[in-house]
Formats: structure tokens, sequence, C-alpha cells
């Protein structure tokens, strides 16, 4: 019987191994590690915005949450003890424009003698209240000097003259009224209708101001906007503005 020599590094006699089919690749009982991916870098940790995604979104995907901005043109809603200041200036300075313009209308009575009988100290300051957020572009007196200025609802822009006048005719609408029913008496000679009219037009008055003028500033109490019945009217609002007592009047338009 012949011996076989093995191969090399083996004993003489021995059997020659066999081929082993378990090698790691065909074990079907080895387990298999997943991979681990490296983390870029510039991915931050979770809950932190990451550089490489949009502006508003964050990192599950989902938009952040944005503050609420206010859409341009949108009332604001004003305080009212600024409001109050602002129309407390308002009624000092007609007040005070009101003086100077009975001065210059008495010296000029003196040349056109119905002129003074016409434009009488309460005129001038009704008309310098009914007009008052016309100037300078919308800002008037008081509200220039607390922030404020009245603008066109619709379009932002400053306030037209009617625009004005229909905003604030409702607080002294009673006062024009009497104003005007007084100047058109003085032309007429009868003294019992005189007096019948303007008790008259007092009782009007009194019930007007002890109804419409609370009915305003409950609104500007209570409203969210701000927005009084003036305003409907003139389709006005107010909103917060700098400063700016630059330009009385508007510029003609070309």
């Amino acid at each position: 019987m012949t011996g076989s020599f093995g191969g090399p590094g083996q004993k003489p006699g021995q059997p020659e191994p066999r081929p082993s089919n378990r090698s790691p690749e065909n074990n079907p009982f080895r387990q298999v590690r997943p991979i681990r991916q490296a983390t870029p870098k510039n991915d931050p940790e979770p809950g932190f915005p990451s550089p490489t995604r949009p502006i508003g979104e964050n990192n599950l995907g989902k938009e952040a949450s944005q503050p609420p901005t206010k859409e341009k043109g949108e009332a604001a809603a004003i305080q009212p003890g600024v409001r109050l200041v602002a129309f407390g200036i308002d009624i000092i300075v007609c007040y005070v424009i009101a003086l100077i313009t009975a001065y210059l209308i008495a010296v000029v009575s003196a040349l056109i003698p119905f002129i003074g009988g016409l434009l009488e100290l309460q005129t001038v300051m009704g008309l310098v209240f009914l007009t008052r957020d016309f100037f300078f572009a919308g800002h008037g007196f008081g509200k220039n000097l607390m922030g404020l200025k009245v603008v066109d609802a619709t379009t932002g822009d400053p306030p037209t003259l009617l625009q004005s006048v229909l905003r604030n005719i409702i607080l002294i609408a009673p006062f024009v009224a009497f104003q005007i029913i007084v100047t058109i008496l003085k032309f007429v000679p009868l003294a019992w209708l005189d007096s019948a009219v303007l008790q008259l037009c007092q009782l009007i008055c009194t019930a007007y101001i002890l109804i419409v003028l609370p009915m305003e500033g409950y609104r500007t109490l209570t409203r969210a906007d701000g927005l009084r019945k003036g305003d409907e009217l003139a389709n006005t609002q107010i909103v917060e503005a700098a400063m700016d007592f630059s330009q009385f009047l508007p510029p003609p338009k070309a």
C-alpha cells in the first residue's frame, strides 16, 4: 500500500484536508453588521436650523412657525389715551387759530363790515376742526405730535379734504348746523321765528350730543381697529407714523 507523502507541512500518511465551504461569505449564520453612514459636519443637532435647508423649514421638514405680521393698510389698535391726548391738542390748536383769525377778521371788517358777521370765532374754529386731518399729509396737529396720522383705508394715501370733513363732521354736526342756522337768522327780521328755531335746534343738538358722541367714544374703546363711524363714512383709519411737520399742504397734482 503506497503511502502519501502529503503536502508541505503535513505528516506522512495524514490525509489531505478537504476544502471547507464554511467561509465567511458562505456561512448562513454569520451576522451582517449595518454600515453606519457618517453624519455630515454641516448638519447641526436636532432642533437647530440647518444652513443647507430653506429658510422657514426646521430639521423635521416642517415649516417653522413665524410670528404673524400685520398686512399693509391694516388698521392698528391705537391706545385710547394717545388718541384722547391728540384730540385735546387739536381742540387747543383750533381755538388758537380761531383767535388769530378772529383778530384778522376784526381788522378787515373795519374796511368790509359784513365780513365780521359771517366769520365769527366759533365758525372759524369749526372750519379748522373739520379740515384738521388734511394738514401735514394726514398727520394734523395733535396726531402729529403723538406719532399718528390719518390715511385712506383703501390706498394708504393721505386723506383728501373731503375725507377730512366727512370724518370730523360727525363729531360737531350739531355745532355746524347751529352756526349755519344762526347765520341765516341774522338776515331774517322775525324775532318770534328766531326764538322758535333756536329752541328747536338746541333740543336736537342736545339729543345728538347725548346719543351719537358716546357711541363714537364706545366704538373707539371697544373695537380692535379703533374705527368709529366717522372713519367708516370717510373710508379712513388711524395708523402709527413718525412726526412730520415738513409739508403743511399737499403739493398740487400735475
